[in-house]
């Protein structure tokens, strides 16, 4: 068994598809789209759209009156904030197996995710870039471990407690086990998803950016927001022994090592 097809069929059940986000994420690209038609799209899940509205009303978010139905959140909070709260929504299920896997905890992957998600959020909105797109490319960009944990769940869970002391160097190490990397498993799931093409190639080659030609934007995206979130629980003195792949990444969209070290803080903000 050495390919993602072999992995994917192995599976007994894939991760719980967030089904509405490549639909809302072709809605947000058409500037003419209606807001009747992101209301109905959520509308088709009472519990989705409940936790919106619960999102939307809370402190950070809500205004003097309570927001009540999903054309008024768009209106009081925008599109593309409707959209990251129904992304986070969805993924929160999307990223969680089916049964436990040993070392692979639900809620630091969640944790870890999000924080990925607003960081690649803020460089994405300096650079006046897809942010929504971004935004769920951190938010999904680890999908495939749950991929691994599914089909291995112990040779996964093992190789995971090998390499805590060493995630940079986990990619290697499930190529080296099963042929394939988590990277690549994720894309192949969000393919799966009906998310866009560019959206999978950025989570295939987010550990080599160059490699995903006309995507590699919204692949060091990734990368670099997966830098950001692990920085944010292991602070780093320097980037000095820095990954070849990450300078890749700073290159592609022009930054150096102090943005690197200013989208830190703020994404800690």
């Amino acid at each position: 068994m050495n390919t993602i097809e072999a992995i994917l069929h192995q599976v007994e059940a894939l991760p719980s598809s967030p089904q509405i986000l490549p639909k809302l994420l072709g809605a947000l690209k058409d500037p003419d789209t209606d807001v009747s038609l992101v209301a109905d799209l959520i509308a088709y899940d009472p519990g989705l759209t409940a936790r919106v509205l619960k999102l939307c009303n809370s402190a950070a978010l809500g205004g003097a009156n309570p927001v009540a139905d999903i054309p008024e959140a768009v209106n009081r909070v925008g599109m593309d904030s409707v959209y990251r709260i129904v992304a986070a929504a969805t993924g929160r299920a999307a990223l969680q197996p089916r049964r436990p896997v040993p070392g692979l905890e639900p809620e630091v992957l969640w944790k870890h995710s999000v924080t990925a998600a607003l960081a690649a959020q803020i460089m994405a909105e300096d650079q006046r870039d897809d942010v929504s797109a971004v935004f769920t490319l951190g938010l999904l960009h680890d999908a495939g471990m749950i991929v691994m944990g599914e089909a291995f769940p112990e040779r996964y869970g093992r190789l995971l407690a090998s390499s805590a002391d060493a995630p940079a160097g986990l990619a290697e190490q499930e190529r080296a086990e099963f042929a394939i990397d988590h990277a690549e498993a994720g894309g192949r799931l969000l393919g799966h998803w009906k998310f866009p093409s560019a959206l999978t190639a950025a989570i295939v080659f987010q550990n080599s950016p160059k490699a995903a030609g006309p995507d590699m934007r919204f692949a060091a995206y990734v990368h670099l927001a997966d830098i950001l979130a692990n920085l944010l629980v292991q602070p780093s003195p320097g980037l000095n022994d820095r990954a070849p792949a990450t300078s890749d990444a700073l290159d592609i969209l022009g930054l150096t090592d102090e943005s690197l070290a200013g989208y830190r803080e703020r994404t800690l903000e």
